[in-house]
């Protein structure tokens, strides 16, 4: 498999979530956990609804 994922930085995590809406896809891609992405997305103030990520366990 040649997939490599995309480069891990902010501008990608914010880009990818406006993509795909959810954190949980996000932190799949990076390969990170969901509390780091949605931090990211608190501090860019792009976090839609709090407890999106809690929905999924």
């Amino acid at each position: 498999m040649s997939y490599k994922p995309p480069e891990f930085t902010e501008e990608n995590v914010v880009r990818l979530y406006k993509k795909w809406g959810r954190v949980m896809n996000v932190a799949r891609i990076f390969h990170k956990k969901e509390k780091v992405i949605s931090a990211i997305l608190k501090k860019h103030g792009v976090l839609k609804r709090v407890g999106e990520n809690l929905r999924h366990r």
